[in-house]
């Protein structure tokens, strides 16, 4: 035990003096009042209880970054079954994983199991979030496993935070020799250029030795240049000419090569983008080789990029060339979801125009209800009963084989999607509409009896966790339990969606005749196959959709499954579109997209039937029973989405085909959508860069005009090194009277696409940005790494390990320390409540004269009972027997009583004796 404050233990003299001086008048309540004296006089003291316990914490960090040798991930785990196997029953061992950003590993088992972005490495965060897991007050140090190469500057900081909480941070260095490196040490070049504009591209490359080094520089599929140079550590310069040729945002990549094994391939390789700027750039996306479309927007003066929806690249980096897309009757799974999504992400982030056009192979028809455009779209494509003349049964039969256990992107697995994709379908349908869902592998098993779509929302949580079965798919039995499903159904469409996969459907049995019954009672049959064509069951699954009169399906993609479900359903519920010739009105709200009223308008030939969003404006209206928009718009984050229902070049078009105003209104709509990009003006100029690892974003700005400019925002797209997108918002700040500047960290193989927005409808985007590779492989040697880990465990008291076992031992030992002040408080006040008590009613002289009293009657009947010890015993005597006394005469006393009465009044008087002396003293 320990005192806080001794000095105080002075005051026991004089109080010790004063209580010898005023001693109380019985040696109880002294006693009490000594009790007091001390209790306090320690309480003041401050005592403290130290306890020592045996036990501590390692935390191992484990640097999982792209940076670390190959086998790097089997030599952390075999020290990590080191240190737990070396543990003490006391001792605890956490590990830190950590690339971009830390996660906390699992104690047993695979220390690795979790996924991480390794494209960098963070180790300042992943030693905060090793100090977060010690415990307060117990012993621990931390363990880094890296090679030191760390892509944030932060580790000094939260190395010195670990050395104020008494964490040593030891380090093993695990990193790969890079004393034969050759590396592209730069690659510089204009941020944009104007479309045609030749520019130079210089780059710098430095081997470990004077050598001949190859180089070759492409944009693209084209060569651009190729030959060797002279190389030395010191570096050499390459300089490359090129002209954006009318191209929109360009991509580059310079690789270069050496005569010995470079131990760093991956800085052999840089990537450069060169964004293009001036004149708008539209893209046309139509499954039509020879689009009249397309000639029409050329005639309106701006550039047009027609693709086929497989040949358009979705991509953000090539996406960013444009003002303007549009999507002209083509299906969103030849379009592909990322590039959807990247479409929708540059409409709100970045002010990219969008419109779709309709067809049978659009909007809902085309799999884009509920897709990433469905959100952007001004229109809803939802399945309601205004468009609908009879009731439709549907019965989903899916593919349960053991195939389906198999995981996607996202973690989940086949089954999951196809489970999610016809709960899409009993979502889409209109309560009165029926819905049944089987699951196959070798025995049909029913997922939701047919019944009213409306009953059955429950059941779209159990399509969605399906699991996966074993085998493959027997054809003929998941057609039969389908086929006696939807026979029970009373509607006048009846429909059969059969998913399989394409590589695996067996047992196709007597499947033609049970096909031809099911067309002689007006039930149809579609096929989505989870494949290609290609594949060995492809063709049959052709030839069953060809004999039951539906649509087939193959996709490799199996988080498409919900757009192809969607797709076939819409086209049998209401059609792909109402065929009929259709007269149209302008609203007066078209005035507001384009510059003038166009006037009368012939009747189209047909179009998608859809329903205006909250918020959405009506430009064009259809004059018919529904009055559904033909031609609407909204705004959307900085962006402009149209949607024009009706088909813009085809059989459908109708009467507008011949229109004179038809280019006009082509033109108009093009100058609407590309148009929306406004530029800064003439007294602000943007510029960007990059330079190791982060995007430097300047926005130049005349003096005058600063002094009222709100900082704008500079809103980044970004498509990770794992393939994710991402939007986020970097405020921009003055860093001189004319100058505002944000900074964007990049690492890995980042993609970013930023836009300068002034909040005031002004915005400037900005070219695509990436860094030539990651920041894990810049060129450096090993002993910078090994500085910084020597730096991180000088700062904190730690130290290299070469054996691991030992950190155990090096473990600080565990006290506990117990305050003991409360507690003799506490006696202090119940001893003093005692002496209040003694003083007052006699508690302590009561008790004890009333113990004495007991244990003299204890004695005396003990007495009774027995001899004494120690003394012979008489021998026995006749006893005479007592005379016989005579009852008393009147008047007269009784007698006295025996012995043995007189013994119990006298112990009783005793007892009365003491109950009178403490009345007399109180």
């Amino acid at each position: 035990m320990t005192l806080l404050d001794p000095l105080w233990l002075l005051l026991g003299a004089p109080v010790m003096l004063a209580w010898w001086r005023f001693r109380a008048r019985s040696r109880a309540l002294a006693a009490v009042r000594f009790g007091i004296y001390v209790a306090l006089i320690l309480a003041i003291c401050g005592p403290r209880l130290v306890m020592r316990r045996p036990g501590g914490t390692i935390v191992v960090v484990a640097d999982r970054s792209q940076s670390m040798p190959v086998n790097a991930a089997a030599t952390q785990r075999e020290a990590i079954g080191l240190l737990r196997d070396s543990m003490r029953a006391s001792d605890q061992l956490r590990v830190v994983g950590f690339g971009v950003e830390p996660v906390v590993e699992a104690e047993v088992g695979d220390a690795f199991a979790l996924s991480i972005d390794d494209s960098a490495s963070n180790l300042g965060r992943a030693i905060a979030k090793a100090i977060s897991l010690v415990e307060a007050g117990r012993p621990a140090r931390l363990l880094v496993l890296s090679d030191g190469h760390a892509t944030d500057g932060s580790a000094p900081a939260e190395a010195a935070l670990a050395a104020s909480k008494n964490l040593a941070v030891d380090y093993r260095w695990m990193g790969r020799p890079s004393g034969n490196d050759l590396a592209i040490d730069g690659l510089i070049a204009p941020a944009s250029v104007v479309r045609g504009e030749s520019f130079l591209i210089h780059a710098s490359v430095r081997a470990p030795t004077i050598e001949t080094v190859r180089y070759e520089l492409r944009r693209g599929d084209h060569l651009v240049a190729r030959g060797s140079a002279q190389a030395s550590p010191q570096g050499v310069r390459l300089s490359f000419r090129d002209s954006s040729a009318g191209e929109g945002s360009l991509d580059y990549v310079l690789t270069v090569s050496g005569e010995a094994d470079d131990p760093v391939p991956e800085n052999n390789r840089a990537r450069l983008l060169i964004g293009t700027r001036e004149s708008s750039r539209l893209l046309l996306v139509s499954a039509t080789p020879d689009d009249g479309l397309a000639r029409l927007l050329a005639s309106s003066g701006i550039e047009v990029d027609r693709r086929g929806p497989g040949e358009a690249d979705g991509s953000l980096e090539s996406l960013a060339r444009y003002d303007a897309v549009i999507i002209e009757n083509s299906p969103i799974q030849d379009i592909g979801l990322a590039a959807a999504e990247n479409i929708a992400l540059l409409v709100r982030e970045r002010g990219l125009g969008l419109m779709m056009t309709g067809g049978r192979r659009s909007f809902a028809a085309g799999g884009y209800f509920e897709s990433p455009l469905d959100k952007v779209l001004p229109v809803s494509m939802e399945l309601r009963s205004e468009f609908r003349k009879t009731r439709v049964a549907v019965v989903v039969a899916m593919d349960r084989s053991g195939s389906m256990a198999v995981p996607v992107a996202g973690g989940r697995t086949k089954m999951e999607l196809a489970g999610s994709a016809a709960a899409r379908v009993l979502e889409l349908l209109t309560p009165f509409d029926l819905f049944g869902a089987i699951a196959i592998d070798s025995e049909p098993r029913t997922i939701v009896e047919i019944g009213p779509a409306g009953e059955a929302q429950a059941d779209a949580t159990r399509l969605r966790r399906l699991d996966a079965g074993g085998g493959g798919i027997y054809v003929y039995v998941a057609l039969r339990a389908a086929a006696r499903m939807v026979l029970e159904a009373d509607a006048g469409t009846r429909h059969i969606i059969l998913f399989a996969d394409a590589a695996d459907a067996e047992e196709p049995g007597a499947y033609r005749e049970l096909l031809g019954e099911l067309r002689e009672a007006g039930v149809t049959v579609s096929v989505v196959g989870l494949g290609t064509p290609r594949d060995v069951d492809a063709e049959l699954l052709r030839d069953i959709a060809a004999r039951g009169g539906g649509r087939e399906f193959f996709t490799d993609d199996a988080k498409m499954l919900p757009e192809l479900f969607t797709q076939d359903v819409v086209a049998v519920a209401r059609g792909a579109m109402i065929d009929s010739p259709t007269p149209l009105r302008a609203t007066g709200d078209l005035t507001a997209l384009l510059e003038r009223n166009p006037g009368p308008l012939p009747p189209a030939g047909g179009y998608n039937p859809l329903f205006l969003k909250p918020g959405a404006t009506q430009g064009i209206q259809t004059v018919d029973e529904y009055g559904a928009p033909f031609l609407s718009f909204w705004n959307v984050g900085l962006g402009r989405s149209i949607a024009y229902a009706g088909e813009a070049n085809g059989v459908l078009t109708g009467d507008l085909a011949q229109w004179p105003d038809y280019g006009a209104l082509w033109a108009g709509l093009a100058h609407a959508l590309a148009g929306q990009r406004s530029r800064l003006g003439p007294s602000m100029v943007a510029r960007q860069s990059v330079r190791e690892g982060v995007a430097r974003i300047e926005l130049y700005v005349d003096p005058e005009a600063a002094a009222g400019l709100a900082p704008p925002m500079v809103r980044i797209v970004r498509r990770a090194s794992s393939g994710a997108t991402s939007v986020e918002q970097t405020p921009m700040q003055f860093d001189a009277p004319d100058r505002l500047v944000a900074e964007v960290a990049m690492h890995g193989e980042d993609v970013i696409v930023p836009t300068i927005d002034l909040g005031d409808g002004r915005r400037e985007p900005l070219a695509p940005a990436t860094l030539p590779y990651s920041p894990e492989f810049r060129p450096s040697d090993e002993s910078a790494g090994r500085r910084l880990l020597a730096l991180l465990a000088d700062r904190t008291g730690g130290r290299e390990r070469g054996e691991l076992t030992s950190i155990w031992s090096d473990l600080p030992e565990s006290i506990r320390i117990f305050a003991l002040q409360p507690w003799l408080f506490s006696l202090a006040i119940v001893l003093l409540i005692l002496e209040v008590a003694e003083r007052r009613v006699g508690v302590l002289a009561g008790v004890r004269s009333l113990r004495r009293s007991v244990s003299g009657s204890n004695a005396s009947n003990t007495a009774a009972a027995s001899p004494s010890k120690g003394r012979r015993e008489r021998p026995s005597e006749p006893r005479t027997p007592a005379p016989k006394r005579a009852p008393p005469q009147p008047g007269q006393r009784p007698a006295a009583p025996p012995s043995s009465v007189a013994t119990t009044d006298e112990s009783r008087g005793s007892v009365l004796d003491a109950m009178r002396s403490l009345h007399r003293r109180k």
